[in-house]
């Protein structure tokens, strides 16, 4: 884990490309690396798209979960636009990086995991879920929150729970799970926040570039990490227009715009209060998506294996959107990926598998 990247919560939109559609910096940035594998005998074949900047690509591997690239494996040469591994070994999984060298363009890498015959994991470990309790009392809400554990259980966690309040502090929720946490610190992974579990805050900064939000912000993974150290004594900024940013000394939100440690636990959220454009309440909106989860992990949803990508960021320099172009295509395959409709006029899952998207990413 990279202790240098930003302390915000991201939620990922996902999408597709199709090289008919115009490309954007985003795309222009991304590799679309993916892989074809092979039993007998065993082989990985990793592909990617011709490019005209390239000077030659450098083809890394590691074992899965590795910590260094080390030396590469081969390079290739400009005009490449594949590669066969045929030292893998059937029942390992490994991550590759492809990396493009050139002297004209942008530098590129695509990354992706891949293995023959690699067993499903069905012991993935400890998973701590903070349930926020304010439905809980309604039998139907917590079926579906039991039926969320059970999911869990079958999709190998073993999930261990704390019931909070949305108005308890962040270092009470926090105290709660380290408790869980040093109960088996070997094997506990993940942290689901279920429902309206308190936001942490962090920082004075403004990711979004507009110079009235400067402030903290969102910081789910102060829950994950386990043993750093997060100060609130020195960012004293009211200037943001909206009084969540607001951080001063002592009044809940911490001083850093960066993780202070490394982070020990996976964190997710799902969390729909203060939605005012849904009709609906939290709790409605809570047990409908609980339950299309159940259905999606039961097959009863069926979705198609494709991505769509509606870039309205065009032509900023970080080029956000290879974020969906380097994830998409080793996910589902560069074919499947799509950027010709809007995101928010695109037809969403009604019956059958007919206009539906795995994956979709939206920025503008």
């Amino acid at each position: 884990m990279n202790k240098f990247l930003p302390v915000l919560t991201a939620l990922l939109l996902t999408v597709t490309f199709n090289s008919a559609n115009a490309q954007t910096w985003g795309d222009t940035l991304s590799l679309d690396l993916q892989a074809s594998v092979q039993l007998s005998p065993a082989q990985i074949t990793l592909t990617w798209s011709a490019d005209a900047e390239a000077s030659g690509f450098v083809i890394y591997r590691k074992l899965k979960g590795g910590i260094s690239w080390g030396t590469p494996l081969t390079t290739a040469a400009a005009s490449a636009t594949s590669y066969v591994d045929a030292t893998a070994v059937a029942g390992t999984q490994y991550d590759y990086k492809v990396q493009m060298t050139t002297t004209t363009g942008p530098q590129k890498m695509g990354y992706l995991a891949s293995g023959i015959n690699v067993q499903a994991n069905s012991n993935r470990g400890i998973a701590i879920v903070v349930i926020e309790n304010t439905y809980i009392a309604n039998t139907a809400y917590q079926n579906a929150v039991n039926q969320v554990l059970t999911d869990l259980e079958l999709d190998g966690w073993y999930p261990k729970t704390i019931y909070v309040a949305s108005t308890d502090a962040v270092a009470a929720v926090k105290a709660s799970i380290v408790t869980k946490y040093n109960e088996n610190t070997s094997k506990t992974k993940l942290l689901l926040l279920l429902g309206h579990v308190p936001i942490p805050h962090s920082g004075a900064l403004n990711p979004d570039g507009h110079s009235d939000h400067i402030g903290a912000w969102p910081a789910d993974m102060f829950y994950g990490d386990m043993n750093g150290t997060w100060t609130d004594a020195t960012v004293n900024d009211v200037s943001s227009s909206n009084t969540r940013n607001h951080n001063i000394p002592g009044d809940g939100k911490f001083d850093h715009d960066y993780i202070p440690s490394d982070i020990e636990l996976q964190v997710g959220r799902v969390d729909l209060a203060e939605l005012p454009s849904f009709a609906e309440n939290e709790e409605t909106l809570m047990l409908r998506y609980m339950d299309k989860l159940h259905r999606f992990k039961t097959s009863q949803i069926l979705v198609q294996d494709r991505g769509l990508i509606d870039d309205n960021f065009t032509g900023y320099s970080e080029g956000f959107s290879q974020n969906g172009y380097k994830n998409f295509s080793p996910l589902i395959g560069r074919a499947n990926i799509t950027t010709a409709n809007d995101y928010f006029t695109e037809l969403s899952y009604t019956t059958g598998t007919t206009g539906t998207y795995l994956w979709s990413y939206g920025c503008g």
